[in-house]
């Protein structure tokens, strides 16, 4: 799905590149899958079984504003903070709440990892006959290796990610991190009230013991997330009331990317000269 304030750029059939300084990325994986698959027979009740889960994952996603990037076989991936005007520790919250919330909704039976990182990506529409908006750049990638270096039915953050939910500088994972970490193995974060948030939320974080080899970065130290007993996703029930509301929204977008689009390739004509940056707080090099 494109997000809303793209539409406009499509509209004119311009190239969107878009540079955002504080992306989300919240990547999922279910455990086990290739023998999962490979146990069902029926090809229909693996697109069934997938179909449920990643549907109640669009909801939750929609409600914690949090736009639904893409499904890659079994890995669900997400993005918080993709629009304008949205704050690093804004997209943090979002992602983080949707992270606890996600493995909440996986039903009996199944297990998934869940990681996330934030910071800069390129954002923007790719392709021709199917024009697909994408994030690239090292933020996706260390993501995807907070998930595939996790643990079932945990989520795993990177300092980068706590730091912005704290409130904190960022600190150097060989460093004060780990002492700080040996000094207090578990801590809490409850946000302020703000006007969108109608109740606290709290996040814990859990120092893992062993630090994380993540290609081109390196040794780094991360974080196990989870809530605080003080606040229940147990109210998630509740909270995913308005799910269906978010979910009528959104299919209002994809009418409106639908008739922003070109009919047929013939008529895509798009300039490759023009190209329309929605956010860019540097340039594209």
């Amino acid at each position: 799905m494109v997000p809303r304030h793209v539409i406009p750029y499509l509209r004119r059939q311009q190239v969107v590149a878009d540079v955002i300084e504080h992306s989300a990325i919240i990547v999922t994986d279910i455990v086990g899958y290739t023998r999962i698959a490979s146990d069902i027979n029926d090809p229909d009740s693996t697109l069934r079984m997938l179909q449920r889960l990643y549907v109640a994952f669009d909801d939750a996603a929609v409600e914690n504003l949090v736009h639904p990037l893409d499904i890659i076989a079994d890995s669900w991936i997400g993005v918080a903070g993709a629009e304008p005007g949205v704050t690093e520790r804004e997209a943090a919250e979002r992602a983080a709440t949707l992270a606890l919330q996600l493995v909440q909704l996986v039903p009996p039976g199944l297990r998934i990892r869940v990681g996330v990182h934030i910071g800069p990506v390129v954002a923007g529409v790719l392709g021709i006959r199917k024009p697909k908006w994408t994030l690239i750049g090292d933020t996706v990638n260390v993501a995807a290796r907070m998930e595939s270096t996790g643990q079932p039915m945990r989520i795993q953050v990177t300092q980068e990610l706590r730091a912005a939910l704290m409130g904190t500088d960022k600190v150097d994972n060989a460093g004060a991190a780990e002492d700080e970490a040996n000094k207090s193995r578990r801590e809490s974060y409850e946000t302020p009230d703000t006007d969108e948030v109608n109740e606290p939320q709290q996040f814990r974080f859990v120092a893992r013991d062993d630090p994380v080899q993540v290609k081109g970065k390196g040794l780094m130290s991360t974080f196990w997330l989870e809530e605080a007993p003080a606040f229940g996703v147990g109210s998630l029930s509740s909270r995913l009331s308005t799910a269906t509301a978010r979910a009528v929204e959104a299919d209002a977008v994809r009418r409106e990317v639908a008739d922003a689009l070109p009919v047929s390739p013939q008529k895509v004509g798009f300039d490759l000269e023009s190209t329309a940056s929605v956010r860019r707080s540097r340039p594209l090099s």
